[in-house]
């Protein structure tokens, strides 16, 4: 049966050839992507032999491909990963705050500013006075 339909497909292959002057005919990628999730349920010893066309290494990387395509999130439209960014206005604010008063840990800091209207945590303001070389009373 498998050998019948391998036949099959060589005839029909041949005979695109003759009509497009092509010896392989050009996949799109929902043709590819089809039928590397139908490749997928086959070991690659029969896919060698149901499919004379594409090596099983090539199906297997069109899989591989579409697969990280779908999960991939550094592409337009994705969330930016890592640390979003602080403005200088907060920078300002935290530096000043940090001036005056040495006493004040980052606590104390992340309240006033918050006291003030900005949303900040005490990691941000950790995070901006390392970067400026400023260490706060850490018991306060």
């Amino acid at each position: 049966m498998c050998e019948y339909q391998a036949e099959k497909l060589r005839i029909y292959e041949e005979h695109l050839s003759e009509l497009t002057g092509t010896p392989r005919l050009e996949l799109t990628g929902s043709d590819k992507r089809r039928l590397a999730q139908k490749g997928n349920a086959l070991n690659d010893f029969l896919l060698a032999a149901v499919e004379p066309t594409w090596a099983p290494g090539s199906l297997r990387h069109w899989d591989n491909t579409l697969v990280g395509a779908k999960y991939n999130s550094t592409g337009p439209g994705q969330k930016k990963r890592g640390m979003k960014t602080i403005s200088k206005e907060i920078v300002d604010e935290v530096l000043l705050l940090a001036q005056r008063n040495p006493d004040w840990g980052y606590d104390r800091i992340t309240g006033t500013m918050k006291y003030l209207g900005y949303d900040v945590c005490a990691t941000t303001v950790k995070h901006i006075l390392d970067d400026f070389g400023i260490i706060p009373d850490p018991y306060i």
